[in-house]
């Protein structure tokens, strides 16, 4: 994938090598004992097809719409991810930087804090403030201005999700399957993946452009409640039940 390119050769070799020897025995197991196969995305039902030369149906994660709920902007943009390379958090710490007067609450834990930290060290529009648990989280996501996702070819987005569900739009790189999630100006901007372009959508999607969105984003999110994901469930296992 491209985002091991900049690995050294070595590694990328043995990557490779692991990724091939579990593609011919992962698609022995899938062809010999496997009924049906279900995929997160479209985007991750292609990758299936790529990978493993096999068909999957679509079943979108379910998301509970009602315990999320929308709050007028307490002023923040925000950002809720495992802070690890393939978030790419750096991205949106870089853009902040270049925007003082705009602020940014990162909500996540991962093996790239200290150096994210020391990143934004020294911007007091940056703040920090760790792991949160779910009945502080839907406060959180209530009271930004909008939610930022910045990822690398996800499968799919439930943090993008739940943002929508408190009637935030979502600024997303226009990569992986949050392209399925967010409409392009109706709930949110799919943006490139560069510093600049981030800019610019922050800039774009301020307080009273954001609000303008709420009821598209509640929607669009009500769209993957869980009741329509255990229904779907419901009916994929009784057609592919044996008697």
């Amino acid at each position: 994938p491209e985002f091991f390119r900049n690995e050294p050769l070595l590694k990328r070799i043995m990557i490779n090598l692991s990724r091939n020897w579990l593609k011919n025995k992962n698609e022995q197991i899938i062809k010999n004992s496997i009924d049906k196969i279900l995929s997160y995305s479209a985007y991750q039902q292609k990758e299936v097809k790529r990978i493993f030369n096999v068909k999957s149906e679509v079943v979108y994660p379910p998301v509970e719409t009602n315990k999320f709920y929308f709050r007028e902007s307490k002023g923040y943009y925000l950002s809720v991810s495992r802070l690890e390379r393939l978030k790419r958090i750096d991205l949106i710490i870089n853009a902040f930087k270049k925007l003082p007067q705009e602020n940014l609450i990162i909500v996540g834990d991962g093996s790239q804090k200290e150096d994210l930290q020391k990143l934004a060290e020294g911007y007091d529009n940056i703040k920090f403030i760790g792991a949160v648990n779910d009945k502080e989280l839907p406060k959180i996501y209530a009271e930004c201005t909008a939610f930022i996702y910045t990822s690398f070819f996800d499968d799919f987005s439930i943090t993008s999700l739940e943002a929508l569900a408190s009637g935030k739009p979502v600024i997303a790189v226009n990569q992986g399957a949050v392209k399925e999630i967010v409409i392009n100006r109706k709930m949110g901007l799919l943006i490139s993946d560069n510093v600049e372009a981030l800019m610019k959508a922050v800039k774009y999607l301020d307080v009273e452009r954001s609000k303008t969105m709420k009821n598209d984003c509640i929607k669009r999110a009500k769209e993957f409640d869980e009741k329509i994901y255990f229904k779907k469930m419901e009916n994929i296992i009784k057609g592919n039940l044996k008697y």
